[in-house]
């Protein structure tokens, strides 16, 4: 999906249920670099998930995305 780079997800927050998110750089096997996001549960069911941004990159819209399912758990 892409998305501008303005543009935010469609999902009301839900506030306190987020531990925070951080900004990671992961490096690859081959030395390739690529920024990546990981958000927290404040209470954690045991589930995960990946979002994978589209082509352009990590922008805002991902991490709050990730932010977003984080706060239901």
């Amino acid at each position: 999906m892409c998305v501008d780079n303005d543009s935010r997800p469609p999902i009301t927050p839900i506030a306190g249920g987020s531990a925070g998110g951080r900004d990671l750089r992961l490096t690859s096997a081959d030395g390739t670099r690529s920024m990546a996001y990981s958000a927290r549960a404040a209470k954690p069911s045991g589930a995960g998930m990946v979002v994978i941004p589209d082509v352009r990159g990590l922008h805002q819209y991902y991490k709050d995305l990730a932010d977003r399912f984080s706060e239901v758990g």
